[in-house]
């Protein structure tokens, strides 16, 4: 993962090379990827993540450590009796070295570790979950912004409108039902301008929650890159390799194997009390009455638990990995199913787009035509309302699903390239 310096150097560099070029009023842009990039390295829920796979590295340390020889000291007085050392003050300084332990500390290694690569892969899916919402709030930005403008230039269309009726109903060429009609339309219309002006408020304030962003870099987001994108059809072999890297580099599954790593540790943990425990120990006594002893021992411990419940034990650790191997299974399918649903989804929102960007145009064409045969008698003030709201309505679904495209699309990206690369990508 990427620190937040060297984007914030680009994004300076790019700032003021536009403002040599183009002057010192030319402002910053943004664009969603960048965005996307700030919020991943900015997120609570992405930095207390981080904060564990810490804790669990320091967690694998100390497992090493274990190896190691394990130094201690105590300090004893008994209550004033005579005779013996232990009744008074003694001193012990005592070192122990395990020398073979079964495979415990071997055990306790791998489980550490795993649970650290558990970490850092919970932290994988995190960032694509987050960047799936950012995406969605992007999408929802953008959408709401060009419906915006749809709905100005509509408004523009019947107050014109609305000014031709009611010079046409003063001079008694036009009944008053058709100036209530085109009312009745321009406040439609200026209601769905009003939620599209709220909606954009709406994502703006989700936008800066997600990403912890500041109002100027929500304004620098460059929605117009966005809009201008173009998806490209992907062939049956290409979805065969976007498949086989989501399976590769999926976090979910990359989770589930260093889980297993743990149960399969766990089972080496439950085998290693079937061994004795074998340790170095040497003490360094000190007492008042004894002097001073150094004593070597040789510890061999085996013990199997109340009962021999290490074997029901080492039973329940067996039972855990074969259940993880199938649970892993389980989540290969559910990948191959999330990212053959969205190349699918991918292929009938660009046939979607296609449709409604020829209907946008033939309504516009309809609309046009309304107008001139409205003006030649041709054409009711009704049908050309009706025309006028079958355009912009058309214009509002293109526009859905030319965001819809772009979303998908990178949904597709997210789920097949590492994440590193896909928020520091330029699509």
């Amino acid at each position: 993962m990427k620190k937040t310096t060297p984007l914030i150097i680009a994004l300076l560099f790019a700032y003021f090379s536009q403002n040599q070029t183009h002057g010192a009023t030319q402002t910053l842009h943004i664009k969603p990827h960048q965005l996307i990039s700030l919020a991943l390295q900015r997120n609570p829920q992405i930095l207390s993540i981080e904060k564990e796979q810490m804790a669990r590295g320091f967690e694998t340390q100390a497992a090493k450590s274990q190896w190691l020889p394990s130094p201690s000291i105590s300090v004893e007085k008994g209550h004033d009796r005579p005779r013996l050392s232990l009744n008074q003050k003694t001193e012990t300084f005592r070192l122990s070295q395990p020398i073979y332990t079964g495979g415990r500390l071997t055990a306790g290694l791998k489980k550490s570790q795993a649970a650290e690569q558990t970490t850092y892969f919970a932290r994988q899916t995190a960032l694509i979950r987050l960047s799936e919402t950012l995406l969605e709030t992007i999408g929802g930005l953008a959408t709401a912004h060009q419906k915006k403008q749809s709905f100005e230039e509509s408004e523009e269309k019947h107050l014109q409108y609305l000014a031709l009726v009611s010079r046409r109903a003063r001079l008694g060429q036009s009944a008053k039902a058709d100036v209530s009609l085109a009312e009745s339309r321009l406040l439609a219309v200026q209601a769905d301008l009003l939620a599209a002006r709220n909606e954009i408020e709406l994502q703006k304030i989700r936008l800066k929650n997600l990403c912890q962003c500041n109002d100027e870099e929500i304004s620098a987001l460059d929605i117009h890159s966005l809009l201008q994108y173009v998806s490209q059809p992907n062939t049956a072999n290409k979805d065969i390799e976007i498949e086989n890297q989501a399976l590769q580099i999926s976090p979910m599954i990359k989770r589930m194997e260093q889980e297993q790593q743990i149960t399969e540790a766990l089972e080496l943990e439950a085998k290693s009390v079937f061994y004795p425990q074998v340790s170095l120990r040497m003490d360094h006594t000190r007492g008042d009455n004894t002097g001073t002893d150094n004593i070597l021992f040789l510890n061999v411990n085996l013990a199997i638990g109340a009962g021999l419940s290490a074997f029901q034990t080492l039973s329940a650790a067996q039972e855990r990995v074969q259940g993880k191997s199938m649970e892993i299974e389980a989540e290969k399918i559910n990948a191959l199913q999330t990212i053959q649903s969205l190349l699918l989804i991918e292929k009938t929102t660009k046939t979607r787009e296609i449709l409604l960007k020829e209907a946008f145009a033939t309504a516009s064409s309809v609309m046009q035509a309304s107008e001139r045969l409205f003006l030649s008698g041709r054409k009711s003030w009704q049908e050309l309302l009706n025309a006028a709201r079958e355009n912009y309505n058309a214009e509002v679904q293109f526009i859905d699903a030319r965001v819809s495209t772009w979303i998908v699309n990178q949904k597709i990206a997210l789920n097949s390239t590492p994440i590193e690369h896909f928020i520091w990508s330029e699509q």
